[in-house]
């Protein structure tokens, strides 16, 4: 039922999602992305190197890349490297969208 230190299957911890799917954004925005576009969580237990266990989540993984994407199709490049989104309520945040065209 868990795996990678007590994160369920399909599910990944805040920090492992904000790595493989941040593509550059602040883990700050990143998280609140996927909190206003209601990425399914579950509650697990951390258990920590020193033995301690946290209560914190996890992101439905399968659902992650699809809300990132919608987060940035969304934004709007405001300044080179500033875009601001609706989801945000128009908070800018640092991230120039040009970056993921292809080269």
């Amino acid at each position: 039922m868990q795996h990678r230190n007590g994160v369920p299957k399909g599910y990944l911890s805040r920090s492992q999602a904000h790595v493989l799917y941040g593509i550059g954004l602040s883990a700050e925005v990143f998280h609140l992305a996927l909190h206003r576009l209601e990425v399914p969580t579950t509650p697990y237990i951390h258990h920590a190197e020193d033995g301690n266990e946290v209560a914190t989540y996890g992101y439905l993984e399968s659902d992650i890349a699809a809300a990132v994407q919608v987060f940035l199709d969304d934004a709007i490049q405001a300044t080179r490297y500033m875009c601001e989104s609706p989801l945000l309520e128009g908070k800018r945040f640092r991230y120039n969208k040009s970056q993921l065209k292809p080269q």
